[in-house]
């Protein structure tokens, strides 16, 4: 007889420590379940078959060397958006408001 793996799971109360069942995927390469530590919906495959654990230190680092500034850039445009933002909704145009906030 065949049992689903998830209903297993149930079963022996695994899913009861979370309140949503969301967060039980499927590996897309070995097809295992897995308890994902966030709900992502872009995380596609388990610990042992992420393409991140299968790095090399040295690469891990240069990954996080290039990767850490991108955040940063992202976070500035972000912040320079949100100032505009509040300089047009408090009546200057959009062009004065990106003046001001470049200066």
């Amino acid at each position: 007889m065949f049992i689903p793996s998830n209903i297993c799971l149930l079963h022996c109360g695994v899913l009861d420590r979370f309140r949503n069942k969301d967060y039980l995927k499927k590996c897309r390469l070995c097809e295992q379940f897995y308890i994902a530590s966030k709900l992502n919906p872009r995380q596609l495959y388990c610990g042992a078959c992420s393409p991140k654990s299968k790095m090399t230190k040295e690469e891990r680092a240069k990954y996080m060397r290039d990767y850490r500034p991108k955040i940063k850039k992202v976070q500035k445009l972000k912040k320079r958006k949100e100032q505009i933002q509040r300089m047009m909704a408090a009546g200057y145009s959009h062009r004065e408001a990106e003046e001001l906030v470049d200066l």
